[in-house]
């Protein structure tokens, strides 16, 4: 469980919200297409539709926002919103993080009780693999839903001119003439996290059947199998540590050229929302990516990572709000090292020196590690805690 909770109230004259993804406790952090973090709601009460239910929409934590017709919403709006109407105090409702939502407008008045909803955060602290026993049971004798194959779609990508190639941090070659075929890139994100979760690699190839050219997440095409782990290990370690000067907008406070107050930042003619996409940063996804290793033994690549990190923090601080790659790496050190190694590097960064950011992601990759050791039974790990 994260620090990120929220008692929301909703009575006589509560207008409701707009649509939006859930931030981070106030931050801008990257998003991670895999299920990386959850939202749990917790209503004590019954909720009518008078009482300004929560509206989700199915799908959409894979989208995007964009503004139509001045309204803010997930790109694509794949299905209309539901109604979260419960008919008994008690229940919870768990959900991917990035799920587009809103409190809805309380329609009572005084006539009807008082809403609450209770919502927390928890973010993963496990591996993917090896998938649960459950879920393994679950999904046994079960194909991918979300891809089709079949004669037709066999025809149809044989005629299909093959798409550009692109380095796997943009744009990952899955898309080559296939009999396996996805609607749309939304649905072949579907595919992956479902292939990932159940430890049932993609095939080699995917005909995407619309949507033009698109990204694909890095951390899904290690996940689901499509990009072996030796070979994304050393590209995505040498993106986040790359010094070829190239800038990354988001890293560290306002530069001389950027200079402002947050205020001047929102009043610029982009949509703050857009102005702090990490997910257009190299450094963030590499990062985000490479917390999906799972390492037994001090790795080369993982030292490495390590000690650019360091040297990052010590030149300059992290941002109080904006995304950072910094950030990303720092629990990516407890897949990428042992957990002892990557304990002896996390917690040097738990002092006032360093922004609470840093230290509260840091507590988290020194929490995954422990997980990853059994601690505190390890030996080993008792012996780098002294």
């Amino acid at each position: 469980m994260t620090p990120s909770r929220h008692c929301h109230i909703s009575q006589a004259g509560s207008a409701g919200q707009a649509l939006h993804q859930d931030d981070f406790f106030g931050f801008n952090n990257f998003r991670h297409a895999l299920p990386m973090e959850a939202m749990l709601m917790y209503y004590p009460q019954a909720v009518s539709e008078l009482m300004g239910p929560t509206a989700v929409i199915p799908g959409s934590q894979y989208s995007r926002g964009e503004q139509v017709d001045g309204h803010w919403g997930p790109q694509g709006r794949h299905q209309d919103q539901k109604l979260l109407t419960l008919p008994k105090g008690g229940t919870c409702m768990l959900m991917h993080w990035h799920l587009w939502h809103r409190g809805t407008r309380q329609l009572g008045g005084p006539d009807v009780p008082v809403r609450y909803m209770f919502k927390l955060q928890f973010r993963r602290t496990r591996p993917l693999h090896p998938t649960p026993p459950l879920l393994a049971a679950t999904c046994a004798g079960h194909g991918n839903p979300f891809l089709t194959a079949t004669a037709a779609v066999a025809a149809v990508a044989a005629a299909a001119p093959p798409p550009p190639q692109h380095s796997v941090l943009e744009s990952h070659d899955c898309t080559r003439t296939a009999a396996a075929a996805v609607a749309n890139y939304h649905d072949l994100t579907c595919a992956s996290v479902w292939a990932a979760l159940c430890g049932k690699p993609l095939p080699p190839s995917i005909t995407v059947m619309s949507g033009g050219a698109h990204e694909w997440d890095a951390g899904l095409a290690v996940a689901c199998g499509v990009w072996p782990s030796p070979e994304a290990l050393p590209l995505l370690v040498s993106t986040v540590v790359s010094t070829d000067g190239r800038p990354h907008a988001r890293e560290g406070g306002p530069t001389p050229q950027n200079a402002g107050s947050q205020e001047e930042q929102v009043q610029s003619k982009l949509d703050p929302r857009l102005l702090d996409d990490a997910s257009r940063d190299a450094r963030c996804r590499a990062a985000a990516a490479l917390q999906l290793f799972t390492a037994s033994d001090p790795d080369s690549y993982g030292l490495m990572l390590a000690r650019a990190l360091a040297d990052a923090l010590q030149s300059v601080p992290v941002h109080h709000w904006h995304s950072d790659w910094r950030l990303e790496c720092l629990p990516a050190l407890s897949a990428v090292l042992s957990p002892c190694e990557a304990l002896l590097h996390l917690v040097p960064l738990i002092t006032p020196l360093q922004s609470a950011r840093t230290q509260l992601h840091a507590l988290m990759g020194i929490y995954k590690s422990g997980v990853l050791c059994d601690a505190p039974a390890s030996q080993a790990w008792a012996t780098a805690a002294e």
